[in-house]
């Protein structure tokens, strides 16, 4: 079965616009890296996403044979066209290709999200690569999030809270905080044993 994205799940797809910045707040998506980078699987990122990129990542291309370059052109259009979007950027455009350049000159906000991800990607290194790869994540009420890894007997333990939502702190002798974010109604808590 084919799902199709549509405008309201997806807005501005075809113009690169990425969910990380137009669509979900700040606070949330480090809160979300959070998840992603302690969890045991292996996290993949996209460009920039460590230090919030404000550059879009439109689809380019490069082709040389003139029937290609026609061919994807034709057919970006074309995938988009039940969307209404006027503005398809062509692929094969080079400015296409120079919107989506990252800028290596950041912020102090994007300062600030290049250090999160760093101190998570160094919990990331110290207790959670080097252990079984399995984790635990339950609700623990309604809107908060516990995430164990490994599974059975845990290095780690991230808790996650969203809209309000009551931590629930890690109760065992041993565990201390090693990360810390409370911002916009996002709650993360990283415990570490030790």
């Amino acid at each position: 079965m084919k799902t199709r994205v549509t405008p309201e799940r997806m807005p501005g797809i075809a113009m690169g616009m990425m969910t990380r910045r137009k669509v979900v707040k700040r606070f949330a998506r480090k809160f979300a890296a959070a998840l992603l980078l302690l969890a045991p699987q292996t996290p993949l990122l996209f460009m920039g996403q460590e230090f919030d990129e404000e550059a879009p990542f439109q689809f380019f291309t490069d082709f040389q044979d003139p029937v290609i370059q026609k061919a994807v052109s034709e057919g970006r259009r074309r995938e988009f066209s039940d969307f209404e979007w006027s503005d398809v950027p062509d692929p094969q455009e080079p400015e296409t290709f120079e919107r989506s350049r990252l800028n290596w000159e950041w912020t102090n906000r994007q300062k600030d999200m290049l250090t999160w991800y760093r101190d998570l990607l160094r919990l990331r290194r110290e207790h959670v690569i080097s252990g079984e790869r399995t984790c635990t994540a339950e609700l623990e009420g309604e809107n908060c999030l516990r995430m164990q890894v490994p599974a059975d007997s845990p290095n780690i333990i991230v808790t996650a809270c969203w809209n309000g939502g009551k931590e629930v702190h890690a109760q065992d002798a041993g565990w201390h905080t090693a990360l810390h974010m409370n911002e916009d109604g996002y709650t993360v808590r990283i415990y570490v044993r030790g």
